[in-house]
């Protein structure tokens, strides 16, 4: 039986990022239970992240200065900020170099199944094997045994990801959303080119429940094949294809930890959020978790009581309440609603309020302006996402 300080269960973005912080005083084993470091995802943040890591700059693939959101009928607005497309593999390996290079072990192909703890630690169990730690850090998300058996999370819904990475022939400005196609409940295209002259397309649904369903991939393919955006990837390349993908839950964490086990990542501290909102916090927020959790390491304060003290939300509870908010309203929304918001965006004419939404960054001193600038303009489909943050039942919890 093997005894480490800590074990990180998941070997994605989340989970090498606070391995990798571990490490450098810590015992630290990751385990993994795909045969490889998944790499099915990628990631849009803004500056102050990148800022924030300047040795991790050199995964950065490409830069923006724009992001274009568009109906169903071709009206759109074009939102204008800093945008960074990170190279995932690049990131992961470079995650992956740290925690090595500073003595911590990547285990794959294990399957954490269950977990029991005593006064002395944790006892692990992966595959046929049995691990000792003291401390847990769970970054699996919406696949984690732990957070389903320990009712730690409220799930209203989740974000479905599906879509892949081609070889791209033309140049195409990069798509934040675009509902390309007429429906009652939406699904929406994102599109980012990359320095190496791919295109990562996907389509994006929010659902309140996970169920079995073909449609997202059929209205994939033909997006992929017959629309407009079939011209921008090189058809005879299907070989070349790299799928993309994946299920980010959104709700209200009733637990930020439990004893000597602790949350972190999209189902943890950063949650709720999409993609581009989840990695930014995490970029910012890991130190200081890392951090704060050696500290109880240190004094060994590892009950819930002083985990869930120690580990603060990555995202404060009005922007977390926003960002629900959104996801609601995107629950119902017809392509008409959607439609509507571009109408209301091009109205208010406000990047930092836009890029503030994606982000979930709405300061304070914000809120006020913010809120006139909307009813002047009329945009009262943003104005009542905005106000929804500011209701006490929707801000409890993180």
């Amino acid at each position: 039986m093997r005894n480490v300080d800590v074990v990180v269960l998941g070997a994605g973005v989340a989970g090498l990022l606070v391995a990798g912080a571990f490490a450098q005083s810590r015992r630290v084993l990751v385990l993994e239970k795909a045969n490889r470091i998944p790499a099915t995802k990628y990631w849009l943040t803004d500056h102050s992240s990148v800022a924030a890591n300047p040795h991790l700059a050199e995964a950065v693939d490409s830069t923006y200065d724009s992001i274009d959101f568009i109906a169903h009928d071709d009206a759109s607005y074009r939102c204008h900020g800093s945008y960074y497309l990170w190279d995932t593999n690049r990131l992961l390996s470079m995650l992956r170099r740290r925690i090595e290079t500073a003595g911590g072990t990547i285990e794959c192909g294990k399957t954490f199944y269950s977990y029991s703890t005593d006064s002395a630690g944790v006892m692990l169990r992966a595959n046929d094997e049995r691990i000792r730690a003291r401390l847990v850090v769970d970054c699996m998300g919406v696949g984690s045994p732990i957070i389903h058996a320990e009712d730690a999370i409220r799930i209203e819904g989740y974000y479905l990801l599906y879509g892949a990475s081609f070889p791209r022939t033309a140049e195409l400005s990069p798509v934040a959303f675009h509902n390309l196609m007429l429906s009652d409940h939406p699904a929406y295209v994102e599109a980012f080119p990359t320095a190496d002259d791919r295109l990562h397309i996907i389509l994006i649904s929010a659902v309140r429940e996970l169920k079995a369903s073909s449609s997202l991939s059929a209205d994939f393919n033909f997006i992929c094949t017959k629309s407009p955006y079939a011209r921008y990837i090189e058809s005879a390349a299907s070989h070349q294809r790299r799928f993309l993908g994946g299920i980010v839950p959104v709700g209200r964490m009733r637990r930020r930890a439990l004893d000597r086990v602790v949350f972190f990542g999209e189902a943890g501290q950063a949650n709720p959020a999409a993609s581009a909102t989840a990695l930014t916090k995490m970029l910012l927020g890991y130190r200081s978790f890392t951090a704060a959790m050696n500290t109880c390491l240190d004094s060994d304060a590892l009950r819930r009581k002083d985990l869930e003290a120690a580990a603060a939300p990555l995202v404060d509870p009005f922007n977390a309440a926003v960002q629900r908010s959104l996801f609601r309203a995107m629950l119902h929304w017809r392509s008409r609603h959607f439609r509507r918001v571009i109408e209301e965006l091009n109205r208010l004419r406000n990047d930092a309020f836009a890029n503030d939404m994606i982000f979930a960054t709405i300061a304070g001193r914000s809120l006020l302006p913010y809120a006139r600038q909307l009813l002047h303009a009329g945009a009262f489909t943003l104005l009542r996402t905005l106000a929804a943050g500011l209701l006490p039942f929707n801000r409890t919890g993180t």
